[in-house]
């Protein structure tokens, strides 16, 4: 009975270590999204990742990476958040993976052509899966399970084009 109280035991401290870096690494990455260095904020991805919409379609790193180029482009203040909701780790065939849980939260402030303020704000929920790598730990493929946008504080898909004018 001790050996599995033991055994236990290490296994929730590798999982609060593991936890631990992962969250240290969504840190550098906020960071770097807040300093608008789009390639910096990519660099947890593995180059190989893929990441699912919730519509099921896919996009690569490259394409990921194009895109929030582009919305830091016209971003006048951001900031964003990435919390850890949960964390599990396995070890198959001597590769260390990870499957995380985290809300991200994303605030930003953009000006239309005619001089509006637009407080956008995007919650994401999403689920990561990483592996350690010779470079650190990478993930390998992400899944949006929900993403709901404000501009204003109105839900994006409710919002008509002359609120953004």
């Amino acid at each position: 009975m001790s050996m599995t109280v033991v055994a236990a035991s290490v296994h929730a401290e590798s999982v609060a270590t593991v936890r631990k870096s992962l969250q240290s690494t969504y840190n550098k990455s906020t960071q770097a999204y807040q300093r608008k260095d789009a390639d910096a904020a990519c660099e947890m991805y593995d180059p190989d990742c893929t990441i699912y919409v919730q519509n099921g379609d896919s996009a690569g790193l490259v394409s990921v990476r194009d895109m929030l180029g582009k919305m830091m482009d016209l971003f006048q203040k951001i900031s964003e958040t990435t919390n850890i909701k949960s964390c599990s780790i396995a070890n198959k065939d001597g590769v260390e993976s990870a499957r995380v849980s985290v809300t991200d939260i994303k605030y930003a402030v953009i000006f239309t052509p005619h001089g509006k303020r637009l407080a956008v704000k995007d919650v994401m929920a999403r689920r990561d899966y990483w592996e350690k790598t010779d470079d650190g730990w990478k993930i390998k493929q992400s899944r949006i399970l929900s993403d709901v946008g404000t501009v204003n504080g109105k839900r994006i898909d409710s919002i008509d084009e002359l609120d953004l004018r």
